[in-house]
C-alpha cells in the first residue's frame, strides 16, 4: 500500500477508561472544533505511530459518542448542521 492510500486511512486509537476504540481520523475531523478533536490533534505523534491516546472517562458513554460522529449523515438530515 503507498503511503499515500495508508494516509487517507490513517486511524485513532484511544483507550477509554481502560477500554480501546479504533476509528478512522476522518471520523474525529468530522467536528474539527470538538474536544476530541482538538485532543487528538495534540498528539500528532502518537496517531502517527498507532500508540493509544488515554482518556478518562466511561467507555459506556463514548460509544454513544461515537455513534453520533459515525452516524453524521443521519444527523444532518435531522438537524442542519
Amino acid at each position: 500500500m503507498s503511503s499515500r492510500a495508508s494516509r487517507s486511512q490513517e486511524f485513532v486509537f484511544l483507550n477509554v477508561g481502560g477500554q480501546s476504540f479504533k476509528l478512522l481520523s476522518s471520523t474525529v475531523q468530522r467536528y474539527p472544533e470538538s474536544l476530541l478533536a482538538k485532543m487528538v490533534a495534540e498528539f500528532p505523534d502518537m496517531v502517527e505511530k498507532e500508540e493509544e491516546i488515554y482518556i478518562d472517562r466511561s467507555p459506556k458513554y463514548f460509544e454513544w459518542i461515537l455513534e453520533v460522529y459515525r452516524s453524521l449523515s443521519l444527523i444532518q438530515g435531522i438537524v442542519k448542521i
